[in-house]
């Protein structure tokens, strides 16, 4: 007898897993981003920003990340020229996005070209 709603046991059951499923992706997901384009906020170049004493990074298509570590204080950014945009620093590190580059010392950091950077020890 119930070979013949095995069909409408089958879809139930799909739709029953698909639920929960998405009730857990939503319960798990950010809820808020805490910066979005229309927020204001301190613009440094176009690609960095500081809001609330954070400084965050424009990623392309997908949005404003927290550049974690970062001193808002003594935060700084290329202004000569549009390429260098997405490098940044503050006393400690320097930043490419809202990722650290590790070995390169931030107070002597100089733009070479075609994205080339240097902080004279090589």
């Amino acid at each position: 007898m119930l070979y013949r709603f095995r069909f409408l046991i089958a879809g139930l059951l799909i739709l029953f897993l698909a639920s929960c499923f998405g009730l857990l992706y939503v319960s798990l997901s950010d809820k808020a981003q805490p910066i979005t384009y229309n927020t204001p906020k301190n613009d440094l170049n176009g690609v960095y920003c500081i809001y609330e004493e954070k400084v965050y990074a424009m990623i392309p298509s997908k949005g404003y990340y927290e550049v974690m570590g970062a001193d808002a204080k003594t935060f700084k950014t290329f202004t000569d020229h549009f390429q260098d945009a997405h490098i940044g620093w503050d006393a400690n590190h320097v930043y490419a996005g809202n990722i650290i580059l590790e070995g390169l010392d931030p107070n002597k950091l100089k733009a070479l070209s075609n994205n080339y950077y240097t902080d004279g020890r090589w």
